[in-house]
């Protein structure tokens, strides 16, 4: 058997963008027309692993990772459906350097921000729309350890503000307390006796 996890839509609704494997060794990333009864698309043909594709806010761009370069890193190819007039999914753009996975774009389509990780890094790339290049220096915004997703797809999201994130972090530990309403008490009368 294979295994197929949805990974992105487009802005219309349009397009269903997910990720198969049929050994979890290779990943291939499709397309699926949620207004037609056509069978899938294979996104690219590529003999590499690509996966945890994203399409951008105004749909012109969708990012991936691959491991293309012999390590995975963030690339991005401009979209519209393959076979189209005006295809150019052979426009691969690699982002990342050093590495780079789980690519979310920013909510707001006029910042043309792409965000990604690099281990713990937070790395944030501002992806001119007018000519597709993309500004040289990716910006690690912070580091932090986040839980890793069962089904391998990005752990974190870019909130509508573009300035905030929502992570999912790893439990460190796990605690029970009976005791907690006096707790609370406790700690209202010490913050009441430093005033």
């Amino acid at each position: 058997g294979h295994v197929r996890i949805p990974t992105s839509t487009s802005p219309d609704a349009r397009w269903l963008l997910f990720d198969e494997s049929r050994d979890f060794d290779r990943w291939e990333m499709w397309l699926l027309d949620l207004q037609s009864d056509v069978e899938p698309v294979k996104l690219r043909p590529s003999s590499d692993s690509e996966h945890s594709g994203a399409f951008s806010p105004d749909g012109a761009s969708i990012a991936f990772v691959s491991d293309r370069s012999g390590q995975e890193e963030v690339y991005v190819v401009p979209f519209p459906v393959p076979g189209s007039e005006t295809e150019h999914v052979d426009e691969v753009r690699q982002i990342s350097e050093a590495g780079g996975s789980h690519p979310v774009w920013s909510p707001d389509p006029e910042q043309r921000e792409l965000f990604y990780r690099r281990e713990a890094e937070f790395v944030v790339v501002s992806l001119d729309s007018s000519n597709g290049e993309e500004e040289r220096t990716p910006k690690v915004l912070f580091e932090r350890e986040v839980a890793q997703s069962p089904a391998g797809g990005a752990n974190y999201d870019v909130l509508p503000n573009g300035q905030s994130f929502l992570l999912v972090q790893p439990l460190i530990e796990v605690g029970l307390v009976l005791t907690w309403t006096a707790l609370l008490a406790q700690s209202a009368e010490s913050s009441s006796s430093r005033r």
